[in-house]
């Protein structure tokens, strides 16, 4: 996917800790901050490449309405989102997929895959 220059922010966990959060920078989801949780692959000797991101939106105390959260299969060694296709039937899945794909950076790709290395 094509890259501008104005990126998501985005803070990864550390080893310690299973969640992190996004900040999206463009399109109409732009200031829009999102938490966060991580999981890999449980297996050992499993070799896929991918962890799983339960996003949901940040909330407002005038706002706090809790929502299903969005799960993204990020896979690490194609630097896409691997579920893609499972995410179409529902919009707001689908249009935050694609706000992610448009915005993550080589080097947001890079600190997953570090995070991966370290699990």
């Amino acid at each position: 996917m094509p890259h501008n220059c104005s990126c998501m922010k985005l803070m990864l966990p550390s080893s310690q800790s299973a969640t992190g959060w996004l900040l999206l920078e463009q399109g109409d989801l732009a200031g829009r901050r999102y938490c966060f949780e991580i999981s890999v692959c449980p297996s050992p000797v499993c070799q896929c490449e991918r962890v799983r991101l339960r996003c949901f939106p940040e909330t407002t105390e005038q706002s706090p309405q809790a929502s299903v959260p969005v799960c993204l299969e990020m896979d690490l060694e194609q630097c896409e989102i691997a579920n893609f296709e499972e995410l179409n039937s529902d919009p707001e899945s689908i249009r935050l997929a694609k706000a992610i794909a448009n915005e993550i950076s080589k080097a947001d790709w890079n600190k997953a895959q570090e995070l991966l290395s370290r699990c």
